[in-house]
């Protein structure tokens, strides 16, 4: 059995500070850089010197593999069970 540890303000922990419920959604808003073709206001990338539009798989595998850790993310929890939320996180 895992030892609960409340989330305080140093970010760390895997419990509500509140009720001690693990049953908590963590909010995150990823550092996500995309090129964008200013005529047609979508994403591209560049493949043999050719643009080529985005396909949702790889919109999806951009946003999986976006950095939260270097710079520019930030991140709240929320507990599920009591509605407690917190304060928002940025790295």
């Amino acid at each position: 059995m895992i030892e609960k540890i409340p989330i305080d303000d140093t970010r760390e922990g895997n419990c509500c500070p509140v009720c001690n419920s693990t049953r908590i959604t963590r909010h995150e808003q990823r550092n996500l850089q995309v090129s964008v073709n200013l005529s047609t206001e979508k994403p591209f990338y560049m493949k043999n010197g050719r643009m080529k539009h985005l396909s949702k798989r790889e919109k999806a595998f951009a946003f999986d593999h976006a950095d939260l850790a270097n710079g520019g993310g930030c991140w709240s929890y929320e507990c599920r069970k009591c509605g407690w939320k917190s304060g928002l996180f940025t790295e």
